[in-house]
């Protein structure tokens, strides 16, 4: 009818380098940096005190957009295996009863963890990870990894805190007399590796902060610059009875993803 007015939005036309999607931000938008605090805590070289665990969720940043933390896991060395770590066991679940009140877990690595041998340091790895779901670990759960006077063995702090929900908020207790790279942790094996200035983790690096007997330091790196892996000759192969592939659009974080796709039946 003539109340009725018809709205129309002209055609547009966009190529296929204009989209939204083939738009790189700035860098300067992106996480350029990893960074990690080492806080001087001489308590942590004799057992700890009451208030050690007040201290450690005062320094610890918190999860992006949370206030508090929702729990806490600690996670430590087997039984027997170190003195000084069961006292900060200690230290810190009575830290916790008398004055943070969270809910509360201790997660021991098993024996295993300590062998040297990549398999046993990859059973030991899920095992503690496991249990951390298994526990009702969220987003806003702290994680507090007590290392021993071997240092070698810290890397456990990283590589399983890395794991739950791309990353839990984790403290790293250290027996260290030496700061070291506090943003890089191989595995006494030498197999598993974590590197805080991999691009790949776009500067989600989960030890937010390190307690121990050292003076304070801060400690940064840039993140190494993007480098997919080259899929060219792949993409719209000329013989496609060979090469039967589509390369298809994928970023994250403005970080493009090589993916392939390869048409074909299913008996093939």
């Amino acid at each position: 009818n003539r109340h009725t007015r018809e709205l129309s939005t002209p055609a547009q036309s966009l190529s296929p380098q204009s989209t939204p999607f083939h738009s790189v931000p700035s860098v300067r938008r992106l996480v350029s940096e990893v960074r990690v605090r080492y806080h001087n805590d001489p308590a942590t070289a004799t057992g700890g005190d009451e208030h050690l665990l007040s201290r450690i969720a005062a320094n610890t940043d918190l999860p992006k957009g949370k206030s508090e933390f929702s729990s806490i896991h600690v996670v430590g060395p087997p039984i027997g295996l170190s003195a000084i770590a069961e006292k900060i066991l200690q230290s810190l679940e009575i830290g916790n009863t008398n004055r943070i009140r969270k809910e509360f877990h201790v997660h021991r690595l098993p024996e295993c963890c300590s062998t040297g041998g990549a398999m046993d340091e990859y059973r030991a790895i899920f095992s503690v990870a496991s249990r951390l779901i298994l526990s009702k670990a969220d987003r806003a759960s702290l994680v507090v990894f007590v290392g021993w006077e071997d240092a070698r063995f810290d890397f456990y702090a990283a590589v399983i805190g890395m794991l739950p929900f791309r990353g839990l908020s984790t403290a790293l207790i250290t027996q260290r007399s030496e700061y070291g790279d506090l943003l890089h942790y191989t595995s006494p094996s030498s197999v598993f590796e974590i590197e805080g200035s991999n691009p790949a983790r776009m500067g989600m690096f989960p030890i937010k902060a390190v307690f121990g007997r050292l003076h304070d330091k801060t400690l940064v790196q840039a993140i190494d610059e993007w480098e997919p892996v080259n899929i060219s000759k792949f993409v719209d192969h000329p013989d496609q009875r060979t090469h039967p592939t589509i390369n298809l659009p994928f970023k994250i974080g403005a970080l493009t993803l090589p993916m392939l796709t390869h048409n074909g039946n299913y008996q093939s």
